[in-house]
C-alpha cells in the first residue's frame, strides 16, 4: 500500500496543474489578427482592401494590417507617381476612407495607423469642437 501513495500523490499533484493551467489559459487574452486579403484574391476593392481596418482598435492589429497592405500594394508600384511608396499611397487611402465614417471611426483609425485625411488633417475639426 505504501508503493501507491506516492503514484496516486503523482496523480493528483499533475491534475491539479492542469488544472490551474487550463484555468490560466482560457483567462488569458489572445490576440486576433485582422487578416488583410483572408481569401488570398489577386486584386481587391478599395472597400475589401479598407473595410476591415476601420474595424481594428489595437495599435498592434493595425501595424500588422498595414505591413500586409503595404507587401499587397508593391504589386502596383510601377504605376506609382513620382515620389509616392506604397506605404504612403497606403496612409493615404486608409486617412481618405475614413471620411466615409464617423467622427469616432475617424479619429480611433486615424490614430492607430498614424496617419491624416489627406484633405482635412489628422483629425476632423468638428470633433475637437
Amino acid at each position: 500500500m505504501q508503493d501507491v501513495a506516492p503514484w496516486v500523490f503523482g496523480i493528483l499533484l499533475f491534475c491539479t496543474a492542469m488544472f490551474f493551467i487550463t484555468d490560466f489559459l482560457k483567462k488569458k487574452k489572445t490576440t486576433t489578427w485582422t487578416k488583410f486579403n483572408p481569401e488570398n484574391k489577386e486584386l481587391l476593392t478599395i472597400g475589401e482592401c479598407l473595410d476591415p481596418a476601420m474595424e481594428i482598435t489595437d495599435e498592434a492589429d493595425a501595424q500588422q494590417y498595414l505591413e500586409a497592405y503595404i507587401e499587397y500594394q508593391e504589386q502596383f508600384k510601377n504605376e506609382f507617381t513620382a515620389g509616392n511608396t506604397a506605404r504612403s499611397i497606403c496612409l493615404q487611402n486608409i486617412g481618405y476612407y475614413t471620411g466615409y465614417y464617423n467622427l469616432e471611426t475617424q479619429e480611433r483609425v486615424l490614430r492607430l495607423f498614424k496617419t491624416e485625411h489627406p484633405i482635412f488633417g489628422p483629425f476632423p475639426e468638428t470633433s475637437k469642437q
